[in-house]
């Protein structure tokens, strides 16, 4: 019940998500509470008509779905940009994935960085500070979103490797996954990334990007 709470945290970004497709649908506690409801109903018919069938044939769904825009973004897109992104990503992860996984705004907590502009660090008047709830609203969510989930995820996962080599079970559980999720990264994030800052280039969007120091 712990993983499900964690998960209704992302109803917010749905409600948003929602809201700009279709501005007809308010930003609000009741929009939030009916698609809190959906997902729930949702849930429990998956549960309900157990493993081999209800969760299965929706898992089965959402891979096919997530595929097609996947591979729709990439053909459609810029491959050779994606491709170069996903090969720079990689490095990028190995080098920060240690640091990043165990940063806690220490000193942004403790004290504001006074004497950011001084040293060149400051935007304008602005400080070099983050956004004072960016640990809570991510980091730390996402801490309690995995920490909450793991048992469940791997009690799962024990249940369906029963029978499998280590092989299988390294090349299914892990290798496979986490280079799926290299992908999703890459081709979603980066072809974001690439559409806004080309925009901003032309006028846009991102009035305060200027592309002559970036």
């Amino acid at each position: 019940s712990s993983g499900i709470n964690a998960e209704y945290g992302g109803v917010v970004q749905v409600n948003a998500g929602m809201n700009y497709i279709n501005p007809g649908i308010d930003k609000s506690v009741t929009s939030q509470v009916i698609i809190i409801w959906c997902i729930t109903v949702i849930a429990t018919i998956s549960v309900v008509s157990g493993l081999g069938n209800g969760i299965r044939r929706i898992s089965e769904i959402c891979f096919a779905v997530g595929m097609f825009v996947l591979l729709a973004i990439f053909f459609l897109g810029d491959p050779w940009f994606i491709l170069n992104l996903f090969t720079q990503s990689i490095g990028y992860y190995f080098q920060w994935n240690l640091e990043l996984g165990t940063h806690s705004d220490a000193f942004e907590m403790s004290v504001p960085s006074h004497g950011g502009k001084d040293r060149g660090r400051a935007y304008e008047d602005k400080s070099t500070d983050g956004p004072s709830g960016w640990m809570n609203g991510w980091t730390i969510f996402y801490w309690g979103w995995w920490i909450s989930w793991s048992p469940f995820v791997g009690t799962f996962i024990a249940k369906i490797s029963k029978g499998r080599t280590i092989r299988q079970f390294v090349n299914g559980a892990l290798t496979a996954p986490v280079l799926y999720s290299f992908l999703w990264m890459v081709i979603f994030g980066g072809t974001g990334i690439q559409r806004e800052r080309s925009a901003a280039g032309v006028g846009v969007c991102c009035p305060n990007w200027n592309p002559a120091i970036v």
